[in-house]
């Protein structure tokens, strides 16, 4: 749905240039991005995939811990069950029982936290990109840059490395912010 809506943004600008009389393409000056390699090739993406890593990593290796509780308390039921008592055998039995409880609640809200600082790392690259196309687009005075959504663009009108000149720019200016 939202290609779709790409698509017919993109037909409607490019019909505007041409019923508009802005046939030569002298006159009009367009270029493309390929946001794929954008952020694929972005130092932004790699700082905030290790912001984000770093930021889960005492989480994670707390869950690594809590698995392997889990696996080493199963061990010793799978090992010993048959000789303990009842009441121990039934109390290791409960003590599992509530590991996996935890963990399992542990690791949902561990995947959902994750999911959103990503989420929230990702708009904020995206803002970054967004801002290199523009300088870009004002800068060598641009009519329409385009994204997403292309079937085809010719390396001729391709900018994707001047934006990412920008972004690796402004990354370099940042780094001691």
């Amino acid at each position: 749905m939202v290609n779709n809506l790409h698509v017919k943004i993109i037909f409607t600008t490019l019909l505007l240039f041409f019923h508009t009389g802005i046939t030569n393409a002298e006159m009009s000056k367009i270029g493309f991005v390929n946001p794929v390699d954008l952020l694929d090739k972005a130092p932004q993406t790699r700082a905030a995939k290790e912001k984000v890593e770093l930021e889960f990593k005492v989480r994670d290796t707390d869950l690594v811990n809590k698995q392997k509780e889990l696996r080493r308390q199963e061990e010793i039921l799978k090992r010993d069950g048959s000789t303990m008592s009842n009441e121990a055998r039934k109390k290791l039995e409960v003590d599992i029982s509530k590991t996996r409880r935890e963990l399992q609640r542990d690791l949902d809200d561990f995947r959902e936290d994750f999911s959103l600082a990503r989420n929230r790392e990702m708009a904020k690259l995206q803002k970054y990109i967004n801002e290199a196309i523009v300088k870009l687009a004002k800068d060598e005075e641009f009519d329409l840059i385009v994204g997403d959504s292309v079937v085809y663009a010719s390396e001729r009108i391709d900018v994707t490395e001047k934006v990412l000149k920008i972004l690796r720019e402004e990354f370099k200016k940042n780094v001691g912010k």
